[in-house]
């Protein structure tokens, strides 16, 4: 089995490529509800490694342009019909992402995602709104970490 990764941060990118993962493949490219490029905002603090899609109080102005593509863009690209699991960690973007993911009947067997609520423009609401929407589409809430950020779904 082949896990793939998808993260354009330059320090994630090098962290790999040191590492030499057997079967995980990193591709340097962001996850997104659209294709093309977008600016990748740096933290604030060098030593952290998240770049984010959402420019907020925890980044710095510089960025750097990213390529960025869709699930299902990702998908067919690598040939998939269908995702076992998803994790997303990718700072505030996950909201569009889910939206464009169910909007595009596109249904992970399970889902991992980080939250950003904590973050500046988005809000507790945001979290459950998209928490709704999941599961609306069948999907159960596993687990939820003690500080409500990270969230685990299967779909039934």
């Amino acid at each position: 089995m082949t896990i793939h990764g998808f993260d354009p941060t330059p320090k994630a990118i090098d962290f790999v490529e040191k590492k030499g993962v057997n079967n995980f493949v990193l591709h340097p490219i962001g996850v997104a509800s659209s294709n093309g490029f977008m600016s990748f905002y740096s933290p604030k603090n060098p030593e952290h490694v998240s770049h984010s899609l959402v420019e907020n109080d925890n980044n710095s102005s510089k960025y750097i342009k990213v390529k960025v593509k869709t699930i299902d863009a990702i998908m067919n690209e690598l040939g998939h019909k269908k995702i076992d699991i998803l994790k997303m960690d990718i700072e505030g973007s996950e909201y569009d992402v889910v939206a464009y993911m169910l909007d595009n009947k596109i249904y992970p067997e399970q889902l991992l995602i980080e939250f950003h609520h904590r973050f500046e423009p988005f809000t507790i609401n945001n979290t459950i709104e998209t928490v709704n929407k999941l599961m609306d589409c069948s999907y159960q809430i596993t687990s939820i970490s003690g500080n409500n950020q990270e969230f685990s779904f299967i779909r039934q």
